[in-house]
């Protein structure tokens, strides 16, 4: 909640019992409209006003400062919370992410999981149920949300849904590599541009999401270093290209096409 919302909102929790019989009660009772119970009455607007305000102030207090900058020629758009949680939302077939964010009343929702151009879904796994259908992609490469949290990566150790569901994680998703985190994530090609969505989480615990165009993976660490520093304790790369995606809440939606899945931000889990 920003400082000006907590500070109205607890000015309202304060004196809101009083505003009625202060300002309101003597324009009742009396008669006779004088100068001093009129200034009472403009007194009173103001102050209904500010609380009106403060309500729209407190209504957004869970949303996230999107920002927008440029990187080596890339536009970036990217977001960090501390306040929000990521959530896997699968569609029914494919949807836009705009629909599945909006459909948990998310702040925020991006992209997330590969898929094929037969409309196969890498290994997706969500509410206890395995979504995925695509024999082809690579278990490994999947992200991992636990109960306590953390995104982690896994890697080349957790090749099955077995061990995967050893982690007993809230939800996994494959996209296609970790930028950061530790060294197995080395094998490919850091000189291919593509648009890219990506998600990650600092030491603290804070999420850090966002989108970029035409990327090599040199530039989406680059950029995340110049950003957040050794702070980083993953970076995920998610699907991308024509998939690539950030959706804010009552906002115009940039993408049409419709995708498999998408990790949208809430203020509960």
């Amino acid at each position: 909640m920003s400082i000006l919302s907590l500070t109205i909102t607890n000015l309202y929790d304060t004196i809101h019992p009083f505003v009625f019989f202060y300002f309101l009660y003597p324009l009742i009772m009396i008669n006779k409209f004088n100068t001093h119970i009129l200034k009472r009455f403009v007194m009173a607007l103001i102050l209904i006003t500010c609380l009106f305000l403060s309500n729209s102030f407190s209504s957004q207090a869970n949303e996230v400062s999107i920002i927008s900058t440029v990187f080596n020629n890339s536009s970036v758009t990217y977001f960090q919370t501390n306040t929000l949680n990521p959530v896997l939302v699968v569609a029914n077939s494919f949807d836009s992410v705009k629909n599945l964010t909006d459909s948990i009343d998310a702040s925020v929702g991006i992209n997330a999981g590969a898929w094929n151009t037969q409309g196969q879904i890498n290994f997706t796994y969500a509410n206890g149920v395995w979504y995925s259908d695509n024999n082809n992609a690579y278990i490994g490469d999947s992200l991992a949300c636990l109960k306590d949290g953390r995104l982690v990566s896994l890697g080349y150790n957790y090749t099955t849904k077995d061990t995967i569901k050893s982690l007993d994680p809230k939800w996994v998703v494959s996209g296609y590599n970790a930028v950061i985190y530790d060294t197995y994530c080395k094998n490919f090609d850091w000189n291919t541009k593509h648009d890219r969505t990506f998600i990650g989480q600092l030491a603290d615990g804070t999420y850090i999401a966002g989108t970029g165009t035409q990327m090599t993976y040199q530039d989406l660490y680059s950029f995340a270093k110049s950003i957040w520093g050794d702070s980083i304790r993953i970076l995920y790369n998610l699907d991308g290209g024509g998939s690539t995606n950030l959706y804010v809440k009552g906002r115009a939606n940039k993408s049409t096409r419709n995708v498999p899945n998408a990790i949208c931000f809430i203020d509960s889990i």
